[in-house]
């Protein structure tokens, strides 16, 4: 809260706080660093946000990283602490033209069909949507592959692409315009993303001060919203 903040500025937390996260959470990202830096002013923030996930966990446990945003679906071991952020859900992106109408839901079988345009195989993003197309007995074949998010809309917006991408990207990115984002169900799947940092004691005091600030961030509220929206 605000006193917790006003203590932060009397101490005067000063250095650099570097942050990692995988592509897909850099919406998240931007909702803890804004307040941050406003409760610490003498403190520089570095945000790495292309990385996969394992880098992330490796960084923070070498301590090249202060803290990092992953997913929280498989087990981190003992040796990070997790403060989970929101549960990342998906939309299918296609042609507004190919789209039913506003309001419809698609399902992962109607996404299997289109010409897809995902990330690559080696991304934890990617492989997360990969299990929810096999719990439903179904398989991907991408056409297109790319580790960027920013080239992934650039295909999508171009035209001939769809693609299956976390409703959190709408946060930052918007719908491109002649695009629609249409949620996938059938079956409804969710992954738990969060914040991680090293577990052992005593906690860096830049980490600290970010886990603490996260526990009191509504991120998940952030993205259920896309900006503009009521």
């Amino acid at each position: 809260g605000r006193t917790e903040a006003a203590g932060a500025l009397r101490t005067g937390l000063s250095g650099r706080l570097r942050i990692g996260a995988v592509p897909t959470a850099s919406g998240a990202v931007a909702l803890l660093t804004g307040p941050f830096c406003a409760a610490h002013p003498l403190v520089t923030v570095e945000v790495r946000a292309g990385l996969r996930s394992r880098d992330v966990l490796g960084g923070v446990r070498d301590f090249e990283l202060d803290a990092g945003i992953t997913y929280l679906h498989r087990e981190l071991g003992e040796e990070f602490r997790a403060v989970p952020l929101y549960e990342e859900r998906y939309v299918l992106l296609t042609d507004a033209a190919d789209s039913p109408a506003p309001g419809a839901t698609a399902t992962w079988q109607d996404a299997s069909r289109l010409p897809l345009c995902l990330l690559d195989g080696a991304m934890e993003g990617r492989r997360v949507i990969d299990e929810v197309f096999a719990g439903a007995g179904l398989r991907a074949a991408p056409r297109l592959e790319t580790d960027s998010v920013a080239a992934l809309f650039a295909q999508v917006r171009a035209g001939r692409w769809a693609s299956v991408v976390p409703y959190a990207w709408l946060h930052v990115f918007g719908v491109p315009p002649g695009m629609r984002a249409v949620p996938l169900t059938a079956p409804e799947r969710t992954v738990s993303v969060g914040l991680v940092v090293s577990a052992r004691e005593p906690a860096p005091v830049l980490a600290r001060a970010l886990t603490g600030l996260a526990d009191g961030v509504d991120v998940a509220g952030a993205l259920e919203h896309l900006p503009g929206e009521a």
